[in-house]
């Protein structure tokens, strides 16, 4: 049930979203799945004083995040609170840090880093890592990464995992190719991409 609500909230129905959220926490209140949940939603599309408030709270929080986690959550949220554009950026390179030392999720960083505009870090963080067998693409089409989908980059990211050729052969493209402010064609960049992928006849 939970893990309908990114996609609710990403497709701007806020009040069944807030419904949701709220039977869940009522019926399993020491679930970390709804904990984390809460906090990427509050951290990147709510209100990131939420997410703070958590942080302030974790010795009673169903999860645990080491110290140094805690502090580069702490430096993304509190800029974003502030409104404050260039210190969001810097926090938000910062957390590349965490992925090398294996304390945080890439996909984490990466919309945070979409969060914070920097597109071009946000590719590099994801390239190749969507291949990885096992790996949930789900994520990546929710709303943090809606600058991404706004990128012909990102056709290219979601190669390896097939649907270029579920989009192509059903003619059934996801969402964001059919916004108004789309700035590429999405079928075509796809056999653009497909094309250069196919092995050269000899």
């Amino acid at each position: 049930m939970i893990n309908l609500t990114p996609a609710l909230a990403a497709a701007g129905h806020r009040a069944e979203t807030d419904q949701l959220r709220a039977r869940y926490y009522r019926v399993w209140p020491n679930s970390p799945t709804g904990w984390f949940n809460r906090f990427f939603n509050s951290a990147y599309l709510a209100d990131p004083r939420e997410a703070l408030g958590m942080l302030d709270d974790m010795d009673r929080a169903p999860v645990r995040l080491e110290q140094g986690v805690r502090a580069h959550w702490r430096a993304f949220l509190t800029a974003r609170v502030a409104g404050d554009s260039a210190a969001m950026r810097r926090a938000a390179l910062n957390m590349r840090d965490l992925i090398r030392q294996r304390q945080i999720n890439r996909m984490s960083v990466a919309a945070v880093l979409a969060t914070a505009g920097e597109v071009d870090a946000a590719f590099e963080v994801i390239e190749g890592h969507l291949a990885i067998p096992g790996v949930s693409t789900a994520s990546i089409f929710m709303g943090p990464f809606t600058a991404l989908h706004r990128d012909k980059r990102f056709i290219a990211v979601v190669r390896d995992t097939g649907l270029l050729e579920y989009w192509r052969d059903t003619d059934r493209w996801p969402d964001f190719c059919r916004v108004i402010d789309h700035t590429y064609d999405c079928a075509a960049e796809a056999a653009r991409v497909l094309s250069a992928q196919a092995p050269q006849a000899q």
